[in-house]
């Protein structure tokens, strides 16, 4: 009899390596993309300088990723506050809540 059952640790690696390509296809066509419009861009006169006042596109993916960093721990904070309120209805059940492991 053979054992046909993955472990958590392997499912979550198999669907961060599907991941991971999705986002290697990705970059490869935005890559492809943007020659084109640099090719085509150079047909066209520059942005002027006041219309330069945005964020740059690096400086925008960095902002997002700090805001997502603080949403997921208030996230991991709100599911602790919620399991520790919840400890009384699993003691009872002779469960333990605060396991972390």
């Amino acid at each position: 009899m053979t054992d046909d059952t993955t472990s958590p640790e392997q499912a979550e690696q198999q669907f961060l390596e599907a991941v991971r390509s999705g986002q290697r296809a990705i970059v490869d066509a935005v890559g492809a993309w943007a020659k084109n419009v640099e090719t085509l861009s150079a047909a066209y006169p520059p942005v002027p300088e006041e219309d330069q006042r945005f964020p740059t596109p690096a400086e925008v993916v960095e902002r997002s990723f700090d805001f997502a960093e603080k949403l997921l721990a208030s996230q991991r904070e709100f599911a602790r506050n919620l399991l520790a309120a919840a400890a009384p209805a699993f003691r009872e059940q002779g469960g333990n809540v605060t396991d972390e492991g």
